[in-house]
């Protein structure tokens, strides 16, 4: 299968998107799911140029007007669903029949992500997400929670060896898979942050669930995933546009956009009014919180100015009472968050 990145216009956006329909897990892999693989990687091809060029956003009013975003979200969720719980059974028997086709398949949980992060930049398309917000939220921590965890080295690259036999086969597209784990982890963060920005139309249920994510952005902001030291003193790699890139030292403090989309959903989470209403603080995670002033220096605020108001807020906190935690989550505030979604 192949993926054409030809440009695409308005109009034939519009057609493209009006075919988009829900999978069912079953259909992974089959001829429904390519053509619609190649779909919307097109138009997730389409939208970020658009972005980034500063050109009408049609992809994402397409997507808005057809009310497909839910349905983007649905599939989403099932090829999360498929990778965790199907792909590691299949993945010698995938191999042996089309290695090429299986990286796409793990592949379009990328193309997926990255779509809903131009997306939901509109918060009409936010509206749009309906029923699946709760798992999409679900989703979106366990990202999180996986950049907590994950150990970033700098390593060579895996090539695939001349003898294309079934173990090369598997280890290369392991690593690919693991790759790509990472970089749709990061790119989730965005939409993570997009629907932090829209606190104030969220459900009680779901408000109160985010809220429990405040503990995991914290330790995300202590172990920066993004940033990962190399074999030479003088330069460290940062992740940027889906790729590592070597940066000088003294550019580690030079405020990168993935960090400022954590410290953004961080900002927004502890400053709403609601969120702080219904929030409840403990011993335990009153210490987790308090621990952003240690990461907020000047340099920071200088950068992302609003941060100066988030600042003062941790002062307030440091003064403030609050019970002990009855329950203390073993691992520095991170709650694995498990969904089912069918």
């Amino acid at each position: 299968m192949s993926t054409s990145t030809e440009y695409i216009s308005a109009f034939e956006a519009e057609q493209l998107v009006h075919d988009i329909q829900k999978l069912d897990i079953s259909q992974f892999g089959g001829e429904v799911w390519e053509r619609q693989h190649e779909v919307l990687e097109r138009l997730n091809i389409q939208a970020h140029f658009n972005l980034k060029s500063n050109n009408e956003e049609y992809i994402t009013q397409a997507l808005i007007v057809s009310k497909k975003i839910e349905i983007v979200v649905h599939n989403l969720l099932i090829t999360s669903l498929w990778k965790t719980n199907v792909f590691p059974y299949l993945l010698e028997h995938l191999i042996s029949q089309d290695s090429l086709k299986t990286y796409f398949m793990i592949f379009s949980e990328a193309s997926l992500v990255n779509l809903m992060q131009v997306v939901l930049f509109e918060k009409e398309a936010f509206n749009q997400i309906g029923d699946s917000m709760m798992p999409f939220l679900d989703y979106l921590v366990q990202k999180v929670v996986f950049l907590c965890t994950v150990t970033t080295t700098e390593e060579e690259p895996l090539k695939l060896a001349n003898s294309l036999d079934s173990v090369s086969e598997q280890k290369w597209i392991q690593r690919n898979t693991a790759d790509l784990n990472f970089s749709v982890a990061i790119n989730s963060l965005a939409s993570l942050r997009y629907i932090t920005d829209s606190v104030d139309c969220l459900e009680l249920s779901v408000l109160n669930r985010i809220l429990k994510s405040q503990d995991n952005l914290v330790v995300l902001l202590e172990r920066a995933p993004w940033m990962r030291c190399t074999t030479s003193k003088d330069t460290v790699q940062l992740f940027h546009d889906n790729k590592w890139q070597n940066i000088k030292n003294e550019n580690i403090e030079v405020l990168g956009q993935i960090e400022a989309q954590v410290w953004l959903s961080l900002y927004n989470l502890l400053m709403d009014r609601e969120c702080r209403r219904i929030y409840t603080y403990t011993k335990h995670n009153q210490q987790i919180i308090l621990r952003l002033k240690d990461l907020l220096n000047e340099l920071l605020i200088d950068q992302l100015p609003i941060l100066v108001d988030l600042k003062r807020y941790l002062e307030e906190l440091t003064m403030m009472n609050v019970p002990e935690a009855t329950a203390v989550p073993a691992f520095s505030g991170i709650e694995a968050v498990m969904y089912k979604y069918v």
